[in-house]
């Protein structure tokens, strides 16, 4: 699938990675502590064939209140 974004325009690529970077963070209910963790998911990323290295500025996102 990687070798497929090579057919995509520029900007369409740059969407898509951009949303595919938007992918690596998920959120996960901590209820005992009653806050939110970013817990780091590569499982997409590495569908599309890609590795976390790829995405090296993706930081984790920043915590709703609970």
């Amino acid at each position: 699938m990687r070798a497929d974004l090579d057919a995509l325009s520029a900007p369409d690529r740059d969407a898509f990675i951009a949303a595919l970077s938007g992918s690596i963070w998920r959120l996960v209910r901590d209820d005992t502590n009653q806050r939110w963790i970013a817990v780091e998911d590569l499982s997409t990323v590495a569908r599309f064939g890609f590795t976390r290295e790829d995405f090296p500025l993706a930081a984790p996102p920043a915590l709703p209140e609970w």
